[in-house]
């Protein structure tokens, strides 16, 4: 457990863990990261459902013809 809350504190937080031997402080680092991971994820995996959705749901009604003429002078 110890390993682990060296790798993810900041320095001040890891020199004051290792000379106090005080867990309170390894503990709530660990428990911001645990708070903060799982919420990250989310987030990136509703863009990533959002950008599928967008993508099938695509089927050019909107598309703008001058980006297309551009896209294809470029791909040329």
């Amino acid at each position: 457990m110890n390993q682990l809350l060296n790798i993810l504190a900041c320095p001040t937080c890891v020199r004051a863990f290792q000379e106090t031997q005080g867990n309170a402080a390894g503990y709530a680092i660990l428990f911001m990261v645990c708070i903060i991971m799982p919420i990250a994820a989310s987030i990136v995996f509703c863009f990533i459902r959002i950008a599928r959705r967008q993508a099938r749901a695509d089927n050019g009604e909107y598309a703008d013809p001058f980006l297309e003429q551009i896209k294809h002078e470029f791909n040329s």
